[in-house]
C-alpha cells in the first residue's frame, strides 16, 4: 500500500514516519503556545512514551474579578465655627458622581467575568484538541 507513496515521493517509510511525527509535535507545540498566549497556566508535561496528556492542562480561571466601590462621604460642612462643624449638608453632585462611578465599577466587573468565562471556554476547547491528539498518539504507540 505504501509502495506507491514511497516510489512517487522518493522517500523511505522511515522518512515519511519522521515527517508525520514532526508534524504531530509541531501541532502539539502550537497548541501549548496558544495556551500560553491566552494566559492559561498550561504546564504540559510530556511523559516518557511521548503522548501529551490533556490532564496536564489546568483550565481553572486565574483572573480575579473584584467589585470595587466608591465609598466617599458626600456630606459637607456648611457652617464651621470654632473648629467644629455646626451644619452638615448633603452634596447631590457628589452623590451623582459616586453613583456613576459605582455603575462603572459594576460594568467593569461584568466585563471581567465575561472575559474569565471566555478564557476558560477557550482553554477547554484547546484541551479537547489535545485530548484528540492524545487519543491518536496512544493509538499509534
Amino acid at each position: 500500500m505504501h509502495d506507491g507513496i514511497v516510489q512517487a515521493s522518493g522517500l523511505t517509510l522511515m522518512q515519511i514516519a519522521s515527517v508525520r511525527l514532526w508534524c504531530w509535535w509541531r501541532s502539539v507545540a502550537m497548541i501549548v503556545f496558544a495556551l500560553h498566549l491566552h494566559g492559561v497556566a498550561a504546564f504540559a508535561q510530556v511523559p516518557a512514551q511521548g503522548c501529551l496528556s490533556p490532564d496536564t492542562i489546568d483550565c481553572t480561571p486565574k483572573r480575579t474579578c473584584t467589585l470595587l466601590s466608591d465609598d466617599r462621604n458626600c456630606n459637607l460642612c456648611a457652617i464651621m465655627f470654632a473648629g467644629s462643624c455646626h451644619l452638615r449638608v448633603h452634596d447631590p453632585a457628589c452623590e451623582r458622581t459616586k453613583e456613576a462611578q459605582n455603575a462603572l465599577f459594576a460594568q467593569q466587573k461584568l466585563e471581567c467575568e465575561r472575559q474569565k468565562k471566555a478564557e476558560e471556554a477557550e482553554c477547554k476547547s484547546l484541551k479537547d484538541k489535545v485530548a484528540l491528539a492524545f487519543a491518536a498518539c496512544r493509538k499509534g504507540e
